[in-house]
């Protein structure tokens, strides 16, 4: 039995670290505050190219934007003035809107883009 502990506290280890370093890690934050809005992602590399999409969709193709195949470490304006910090590379994105800057109107919609953005990261 106490040579069986040693061996079934390893296993425990290993499986650990293997699942943490999977290909399906996912990890979404919210925080809407009073003053901000904002969303951090990470995700599996491969899911990038949904992200871009989606992002394009929402975004991008009615304001002449694409987030296609670039990493982004700026503030958008879009046509309609919403206002918002893009940070994106493989494996990571982070939305930031400060609601002072920006309608009511402007932060429901970044809201659900953001939301929108697990349904993506989950198919």
């Amino acid at each position: 039995m106490k040579k069986l502990v040693p061996i079934l506290f390893a296993l425990v280890c290993v499986s650990a670290i293997s699942c943490r370093h999977s290909n399906h890690d996912l990890q979404i934050t919210y925080n809407d505050s009073d003053h901000e809005y904002s969303m951090v992602a990470d995700f599996n590399n491969r899911k990038m190219r949904q992200v871009e999409y989606y992002l394009n969709r929402e975004l991008g193709s009615s304001n002449n934007i694409s987030f296609s195949n670039t990493h982004t470490n700026a503030t958008f304006t879009l046509d309609d003035q919403t206002t918002f910090y893009l940070r994106k590379h493989a494996g990571h994105i982070k939305i930031k809107l400060d609601k002072s800057e920006n309608s009511r109107a402007a932060y429901r919609k970044m809201k659900s883009v953001c939301e929108g953005m697990k349904v993506v990261l989950t198919r």
